[in-house]
């Protein structure tokens, strides 16, 4: 049985009434639920809206992310920007809206590295993300409760992909049963001589989650 949108309040309620434990501290977070067959939807719907209502985005939206940090480099030569404070601003914003969107956690994490001193192309790319995000609005994480109790984790690398220091980035997600309950994407702390090596890395970094 489907039932609309609800405030985490409203969760909050619900799911006491199933003797279920909610989530400390949920009501600060703005994220919504939708409750399927014993199961809850986590998405930032309403953040996500006002987000997109604040910055008067375009009204183009797209369903796929892809090629949106291809070659965002420290030593850019696009066109700084004079008045970099939205960038921060939306950067930011798309930080707290990765709680519930995996999917764009790679895309924030390469955009926010340059934040410092972004220049155009590191502008237009938060639009691509934000065009994304608006396509994509009621994406998020499901949480319900599962026969399986074993921790499953998966972790990939990509080898010597930042331009400037040839670091590589790793990332993982970790499940307990069939609800993901981590997930990261973090630049290496030091350059790898091979893609082996980098993928090592990244399992040593799930590891240490996990353990």
């Amino acid at each position: 049985m489907q039932q609309p949108f609800c405030s985490s309040s409203g969760y909050i309620k619900a799911v006491s009434n199933q003797s279920i434990t909610p989530f400390p501290n949920i009501t600060a977070l703005s994220i919504s639920f939708l409750f399927i067959n014993l199961r809850y939807p986590l998405c930032s719907l309403n953040f996500g809206n006002e987000l997109k209502r604040r910055i008067n985005s375009s009204s183009k939206s797209h369903r796929r992310l892809k090629n949106v940090t291809h070659n965002l480099s420290f030593l850019s030569l696009g066109q700084r920007l004079l008045d970099f404070h939205p960038s921060l601003l939306i950067a930011g914003a798309l930080q707290y809206l990765t709680f519930t969107r995996p999917d764009i956690t790679y895309a924030v994490q390469q955009v926010c590295m340059h934040m410092h001193a972004p220049c155009l192309d590191h502008w237009h790319a938060l639009k691509r993300i934000l065009r994304y995000v608006k396509g994509t609005s009621s994406f998020g994480i499901t949480l319900g409760p599962s026969r399986v109790t074993s921790l499953v984790a998966y972790t990939d690398a990509d080898w010597a992909g930042c331009p400037d220091t040839r670091r590589s980035t790793s990332g993982y997600c970790v499940y307990l049963g069939d609800n993901l309950i981590s997930w990261s994407s973090k630049r290496q702390a030091t350059v790898s001589r091979s893609s082996a090596e980098a993928e090592y890395r990244g399992v040593a970094n799930v590891v240490a989650e996990i353990c």
